[in-house]
Order: C-alpha cells, then sequence, then structure tokens
C-alpha cells in the first residue's frame, strides 16, 4: 500500500482501532499512534506539536506521510490544518480550503476549530 505511494509515515489518530499494528503497515513504515476522540469535550490542540513535527520531519527527509482518523472527517483533517498554519505559514481559512479541496468531507468538529483559532492567534503572535 503505502510504499507505491511513497508513504513511509503514518499519524494515526485513531489509535486503538483496528488499524495501530505494526504488522499491517509493515517494517519500513513510522508510525505515529494517537490516541484522540472526535469530540467536543476532547482538546485535540495538546497533540498539535507532536503531529506537526513528526510531520514535517518526514517531509524533510522527503517521505509521503499519510495522516488518518477513522472517517477522515475531523482529527485528521484538524491535524492536517494544524500543520499547514505552523509549518506552511497558512492562515486557518487557507489552509482549511486547502485541504478540503483534497478531502471534501473534511467537517471538524466545534472544539476543533477553537482549538485551530486559538494556534492561528498563537502563531500570529510569535510573528511580531
Amino acid at each position: 500500500m503505502s510504499t507505491e505511494l511513497g508513504i513511509s509515515r503514518i499519524v494515526n489518530m485513531a489509535a486503538g482501532s483496528l488499524m495501530t499494528s505494526q504488522e499491517l503497515y509493515g517494517e519500513s513504515i513510522t508510525i505515529l499512534l494517537i490516541t484522540a476522540e472526535d469530540m467536543e469535550s476532547y482538546d485535540l490542540s495538546q497533540h498539535f506539536d507532536e503531529v506537526t513535527d513528526f510531520i514535517d520531519k518526514g517531509k524533510e527527509e522527503g517521505a509521503g506521510v499519510f495522516v488518518h482518523c477513522m472517517a477522515g472527517v475531523s482529527r485528521s483533517v484538524t491535524v492536517s490544518v494544524a500543520f499547514l498554519m505552523k509549518y506552511c505559514g497558512m492562515s486557518l481559512s487557507d489552509a482549511a480550503r486547502q485541504v478540503r479541496s483534497h478531502r471534501l468531507q473534511a467537517y471538524p468538529n466545534v472544539r476543533f476549530i477553537k482549538s485551530l483559532l486559538q494556534l492561528e492567534k498563537q502563531l500570529k503572535q510569535k510573528k511580531k
């Protein structure tokens, strides 16, 4: 699956699901397992640095990085948007538009959007 596509890193935002076994992915794949709930009570921002840094390291190595959760609607979308904001300098609206252009069903829950708004505010503060 992954080597044909150039993917050598996987972020699994639904750890605890059936898709967590190293045997499933193969030994040549580096996996980051994050147990995150797609619930408005869950603070996904606690994982932003770990996930975005993992993605960035992969990109620096020339690796393809696959980010997934259970449905590809909220958790994986949110951290992908966070990566584009943090490492590509995109605004929240531009990053969300970019992700949605590739994943039409992208629709983070309200809490995750609030976390991205907070991240955008923090990134703007760092620029000053």
